[in-house]
């Protein structure tokens, strides 16, 4: 159950696609149901604090960036936007 429900949080957080609980519920071929997926699944979030997605460099920066944009150039957002995606 918990690697189940490890993947299909991964799913959510890091796919763009969705993936519906009940297609997610064939995959685990009636192992488990809809409740034992979301029980564990807000389990292993309070576990963790709700800590699953930080922030990459990249995010940091295009919203620091957003914070500042009046206060620096253009040519200098993109320089800080192309640096942070390395």
């Amino acid at each position: 159950l918990a690697g189940m429900t490890a993947i299909y949080l991964a799913i959510k957080l890091f796919e763009s696609g969705k993936l519906c609980m009940s297609s997610f519920i064939d995959l685990c071929r009636g192992y488990f149901i809809a409740e034992h997926i979301v029980t564990m699944e807000n389990a292993m979030l309070q576990s963790l604090k709700w800590h699953v997605h930080p922030p990459t460099p990249f995010a940091f920066c295009r919203d620091l960036v957003r914070m500042i944009s009046g206060d620096i150039s253009p040519r200098a957002r993109n320089d800080v936007s192309e640096l942070a995606r390395f």
